[in-house]
């Protein structure tokens, strides 16, 4: 199943902007990132979705109907939650941003190794990515969460600062689509086991933009959101500019048009102006 955005992204074969894939994340991972599934070319390649583009995305999303579903669906995002390898109930949460995290996160497949739900990660990583920014949970706001996931709202609002990318506004934006305060809104659930998983943030509505850094790798509720990767984004305008150049005399064109057409009608009884417009737009979205 996936969510049935419907925002098109600029493209040789147009796909939406947006696109969820659902099931095992390490089953979804690669068709997601890369476009293939069982051996087709069904889509283009993406990137995963971090919580700051899922938080903006619910306040300014262009598209509205699509902006509603960001809202109303929980997903798996590109952020790291990993359990201290030493069990300490430490748990460190790191950015995509960090070359590690990204690798891991990016790796992720069928054959990945998944111990009680996680991938492993080694105390020597653990630390790096501790040491390269991570955003440390210390053992007692962890045990402190596990017991009441809204506990302690100043180190909690923190974790969301950190996941929205350091953005005070966002967060502040998100919780007023709730509408509510760091106090009743915006809970966060740690694992208590070591290995990374991905941090799953819910809907704004009924689920008031919980956090949970414990759901399984191999777990059958997986949601991934990808939109169209710059790479693939930049191929698909390339391709449409060829078409339809930047440079095109639109009025030139559309009365050569109507002059070979002659009396016939367009389809859909589309009028000049309109035709002249259209083009118009379709260039601009280009730009």
């Amino acid at each position: 199943m996936s969510l049935p955005f419907q925002k098109l992204a600029t493209s040789v074969i147009t796909p939406t902007q947006l696109r969820t894939l659902e099931g095992p994340i390490i089953n979804i991972m690669q068709p997601m990132l890369t476009g293939v599934q069982d051996g087709t070319q069904v889509d283009v390649p993406r990137t995963i979705w971090t919580p700051e583009q899922l938080f903006e995305g619910r306040v300014s999303f262009p598209d509205g109907h699509d902006r509603q579903l960001l809202r109303d669906n929980y997903f798996f995002l590109a952020l790291a939650a990993i359990g201290d390898p030493d069990g300490s109930g430490e748990v460190v949460l790191g950015s995509y941003q960090e070359p590690r995290v990204r690798e891991m996160i990016d790796t992720l497949n069928p054959k990945s190794e998944i111990v009680r739900g996680a991938l492993p990660v080694s105390g020597a990583v653990y630390r790096e990515i501790k040491k390269n920014g991570g955003h440390v949970i210390a053992s007692d706001l962890g045990a402190a969460l596990r017991g009441n996931a809204l506990a302690e709202p100043a180190k909690r609002r923190a974790i969301f600062e950190f996941m929205a990318g350091g953005r005070r506004k966002l967060v502040d934006q998100n919780l007023a689509l709730i509408p509510g305060t760091i106090e009743n809104s915006m809970a966060f659930y740690p694992a208590n086991v070591p290995g990374m998983r991905l941090v799953v943030v819910s809907s704004v509505g009924f689920n008031r933009s919980y956090a949970y850094g414990l759901y399984n790798l191999d777990s059958y509720n997986g949601r991934l959101v990808g939109v169209v990767a710059p790479e693939a984004q930049e191929t698909a305008r390339s391709a449409a500019r060829a078409i339809v150049p930047a440079s095109l005399n639109v009025g030139g064109l559309v009365d050569a048009l109507y002059s070979r057409l002659g009396s016939q009608p367009l389809t859909g009884g589309i009028t000049k102006k309109g035709l002249r417009e259209a083009v118009i737009a379709y260039q601009r979205s280009l730009e």
